[in-house]
């Protein structure tokens, strides 16, 4: 991937971002399995929503656990609204 579109899901403001990750064990290691995340906009009270799922843990309920968690931390951080595409 080009430098300029992997940098900032690397370099999060936790202020005002968050990403989380969800692991399986697999092979003995721990494997990122799914990320969610959410970056601000520029809407002060909206951020911009991603989530993504390897296709052998879909319809595990992981996706649903970590948007719930996002939720949690995004009233915290004052946030009203999600968007995506």
């Amino acid at each position: 991937f080009p430098h300029k579109f992997v940098q900032p899901l690397t370099t999060i403001d936790y202020q005002t971002d968050m990403i989380l990750v969800g692991e399986s064990l697999q092979e003995g290691e721990q494997k990122i399995v799914a990320s969610a995340a959410f970056f601000k906009t520029n809407k002060s009270s909206t951020v911009e929503l991603a989530i993504v799922v390897k296709k052998d843990f879909r319809r595990t309920g992981i996706a649903t656990f970590l948007l719930n968690y996002l939720v949690i931390i995004a009233r915290e951080l004052n946030y009203k609204f999600f968007t995506g595409s």
